[in-house]
Order: C-alpha cells, then sequence, then structure tokens
C-alpha cells in the first residue's frame, strides 16, 4: 500500500512538475513573440527621398543615355534647378519621377517622349514671353517706348536645352531681360511704337521644337495680353 501511494504521489509530482515547464514555456514563447513584434512594429520606415536625390538619379539616368558629361558644378546646379522645379510644377515632378525609376535607357528614352514631359519642357516658353512683356513694359514707362530684340538665340536647340547667347543678347541686355540658366526655345520682341504712347505696342514671341520634329510651338505676347500658344497644344 506504501508502495502504492509513493507511486501516486511520484505520479503527480511529475504531472504537476510537467505543467510548470510547459506553462513556463509557454510564457517564455510569449514573452519573446511580443518582444518581437513590439521590436518589429517600433523599427521607423525609412525616409522618403528628398528632390534633391531624385534629381541626382533622374539627371544621371538622362546624361547615360544621352552619352553627356557633365562637371561637378553643372551637375549641382542642374540639380537645384530640378528640385525647385520638382516642387513647383506636378508635370516636372511627373517627368522626373519617371526618368528616376527607369530600368534601363529605352524607359528612360520613353519618359522624356512622353505627352506630358514634352509639355513640361515646353512651359519655359510661356513664362519667358511674359517676362519679356513685362521688361517691355517697364522700358516703356521710362523712355517712353518700346524696343525690339532680334531672335536669340538664332537657331533653335531642339530637344537638348543650350545658352541664352547670340542673336539679339545686346539688346535684350538693353531692355533688361536675360533668360535664367539654359533654354530649349528662342525668344524675340518687336516694337511698334506710335504718334502717341498710348498707341505704342510690341509683340514677344517664342519658338520652341522639343521634340525635334521639325514643327515649331509658337507662343506670343503683346502690351494688352499675356502669353498665348498659338500653334495647337500637341506641337512641341
Amino acid at each position: 500500500m506504501a508502495d502504492s501511494n509513493t507511486q501516486g504521489m511520484s505520479a503527480r509530482t511529475g504531472l504537476l512538475a510537467g505543467c510548470a515547464v510547459g506553462f513556463l514555456f509557454a510564457v517564455c514563447l510569449g514573452v519573446v513573440g511580443f518582444a518581437v513584434a513590439v521590436r518589429t512594429s517600433a523599427a521607423p520606415p525609412p525616409p522618403p527621398p528628398t528632390p534633391e536625390e531624385i534629381c541626382r538619379l533622374a539627371i544621371t539616368k538622362t546624361a547615360e543615355v544621352r552619352g553627356e558629361s557633365l562637371s561637378f558644378s553643372e551637375l549641382e546646379e542642374i540639380i537645384a534647378e530640378c528640385a525647385q522645379g520638382y516642387l513647383d510644377d506636378p508635370e516636372a515632378r511627373t517627368l522626373i519621377d519617371c526618368l528616376a525609376e527607369a530600368p534601363d535607357g529605352a524607359a528612360t528614352e520613353a519618359c522624356m517622349d512622353d505627352p506630358m514631359a514634352l509639355r513640361s519642357r515646353r512651359s519655359e516658353a510661356p513664362m519667358n514671353v511674359d517676362g519679356i512683356r513685362t521688361a517691355e513694359k517697364a522700358y516703356h514707362a521710362e523712355w517712353d517706348a518700346f524696343t525690339t530684340a532680334g531672335w536669340t538665340p538664332p537657331r533653335l536647340y531642339g530637344e537638348d536645352p543650350g545658352s541664352f547667347t547670340g542673336g539679339g543678347l545686346d539688346a535684350f541686355y538693353n531692355l533688361g531681360w536675360m533668360a535664367d540658366g539654359q533654354i530649349r526655345c528662342r525668344y524675340r520682341t518687336t516694337a511698334y511704337n506710335k504718334a502717341s504712347s498710348a498707341a505704342d505696342d510690341f509683340v514677344v514671341e517664342a519658338e520652341c521644337d522639343i521634340d525635334g520634329d521639325g514643327i515649331n510651338a509658337v507662343y506670343r505676347a503683346n502690351r494688352a495680353a499675356k502669353a498665348a500658344m498659338v500653334t495647337p497644344d500637341d506641337v512641341y
């Protein structure tokens, strides 16, 4: 009988010990799982890339596809202009994102040929035409006459941008207007001074061939009206 009782107590003791070990194991697993979950959920997501970082990637890819070599100062200047456009212009942002995400050269070229991208690159024209218009009106207020400046640059650059130089550069300088950075379009302003200053007028024009197809997009403005496109919207 004593042996029987002893065996029963040993069995119960073993069962309790087993239960205690199992309970502790389960608790430990729960604590570890909770700690992992807390650690995982507490890890902050990586910060999104800055406009400068996105522009650096987009410009570098584009330069590689076109076989262009940019100096450090040129690259930094373009990145600064690009980042500002990224913040200010939704169409420019779309183009820059497309270029930054392009997996290869063919995709990069496709980004550049997208209509939204072409419109973004053409958008310099109305902005500059309105800038020249403002300069003409300020010139007239001082000199009681408008002035003329010939096509600058003399020819269109086409798909790639270039400097605002040649042609009527000196006349634009006297007018008090110069293009900011590189351009893709060319500009001129023609004065029509009459017998009275109230009747004086001028016409500012821009021509662009952003897609290089030989068909120019044209914008015009005058004393009374701001820049307006006079060619179809699908001409770049």
